[in-house]
């Protein structure tokens, strides 16, 4: 077991070494979903043709199907399993909230080896207390700011230090601006979740940690996300606290992070914060922020009297995509709404509008034809208005001719 981390290393410097990843977080209860992984050869040489299964030892995960083949992969190159998705069903026992393992089996071409990589879900639907696309500061106060440089979605993020590196000796903090009450909101599972990267953190001196206050602002206490590391105990001068954890180092690309919250749920003054810290010298890049959702998990299969009901505004993932030229977009209402559903290009301009019109209270899913339109990503965004209150969705969708 110790000699694991080496073996992977020699593994990814010696040859094919082929591994699958997925940015989805969550799978509902009781109904099929389309599983799309991306799978990434990090090796130093190419392979050949590989296949690929899922599986799980969980009885009352369903696997309806679960193989797929690929062609050859080159070093540092990624597909995905677009044109041949795996399906997954959880069954009604499922409680929402609950994780959920998949084992994903990579042959490695042109090769002996078989690489296991394990994928965790969380089981249900999330539906958001609080939401932010990072596009504006409107929902933050503090000192960061908005950035343009790089964005997991739409064409911004926050950050700690624009387009400059970050100071020594800075105590930097973004809160949201107004506190939730999560003593009134319903769900499984209570999580802080967001998008993240961050480069040049000083090791076991700096690091970004994430804060929350029961008390408007008065205390903050440490939390724990995803991919923090526990602090050092260097204290002298760095700002690290060995019973605390946060980031440093770097990590270039965007990743989901998660914050248990179920601690906090009798809360209703509740507030948290990114806060950037550094001691007197060496500094780095910093920490970006974006599209950030407080979030419960609730179990929207039904009885089959009740199929076609919906519990919860939700706008799903197009499927297929990537896609060429057609794909399906499938979205819920809870109530009957007022609904617009349009496209952009990442410059912000509307290019298709889907849905104009009064729909009822159920699940609607609408074809786009992108014929058209370059190969690309663009954004759709759902709004509906119910009695005076506006629900909005955005996702992104890759169109490749």
């Amino acid at each position: 077991e110790q000699n694991l981390p080496a073996n992977l290393f020699l593994a990814k410097t010696t040859g094919i070494f082929i591994h699958a990843a997925t940015d989805v977080a969550s799978m509902p209860i009781g109904q099929p979903v389309n599983l799309v992984l991306t799978y990434t050869n990090d090796g130093i040489e190419g392979s050949g043709g590989f296949s690929s299964m899922v599986f799980s030892n969980d009885p009352r995960v369903s696997i309806l199907q679960g193989a797929a083949s690929f062609g050859a992969l080159a070093s540092q190159a990624e597909t995905n399993n677009g044109a041949m998705p795996f399906t997954v069903q959880l069954g009604g026992t499922v409680a929402a909230g609950e994780p959920v393992m998949l084992v994903v089996r990579t042959e490695q071409g042109n090769s002996s080896e078989v690489l296991f990589d394990t994928l965790a879900f969380v089981a249900g639907t999330p539906v958001a207390a609080f939401s932010d696309s990072a596009e504006s500061l409107l929902q933050w106060t503090g000192g960061w700011g908005i950035t343009t440089a790089s964005a997991h979605s739409g064409t911004a993020s926050i950050t700690d230090s624009p387009n400059m590196i970050y100071p020594n000796s800075t105590s930097n903090y973004m809160a949201i601006a107004t506190p939730l009450n999560l003593a009134a909101i319903a769900g499984n599972q209570l999580t802080l979740e967001y998008y993240a990267r961050w480069s040049g953190i000083e090791s076991d001196y700096d690091w970004c940690q994430v804060q929350a206050s029961t008390d408007g602002g008065s205390t903050w206490q440490p939390l724990k996300a995803t991919r923090m590391v526990q602090g050092s105990a260097i204290t002298s001068p760095g700002t690290q606290q060995i019973d605390q954890f946060g980031y440093e180092g770097t990590q270039s690309q965007w990743k989901r992070e998660a914050v248990d919250l179920e601690p906090f749920r009798g809360s209703s003054n509740f507030l948290f914060r990114f806060a950037m810290l550094s001691d007197p010298s060496t500094t780095g890049d910093g920490f970006y922020f974006d599209d950030v959702r407080v979030i419960t998990y609730s179990n929207t299969s039904a009885a089959p009297s009740d199929a076609g009901k919906a519990t919860a505004f939700f706008l799903a993932q197009n499927y297929p995509n990537p896609f060429n030229p057609k794909t399906v977009v499938s979205y819920q209402l809870p109530a009957a709404s007022e609904v617009s559903l349009k496209v952009f290009d990442v410059l912000g301009r509307e290019v298709a509008t889907l849905v104009d019109a009064k729909q009822t209270a159920g699940k609607h899913s609408v074809g786009f034809n992108a014929a058209n339109l370059a190969s690309g990503v663009y954004f759709y965004r759902l709004s509906a208005r119910a009695s005076g209150t506006l629900s909005t969705a955005t996702r992104k969708m890759l169109i490749i001719k």
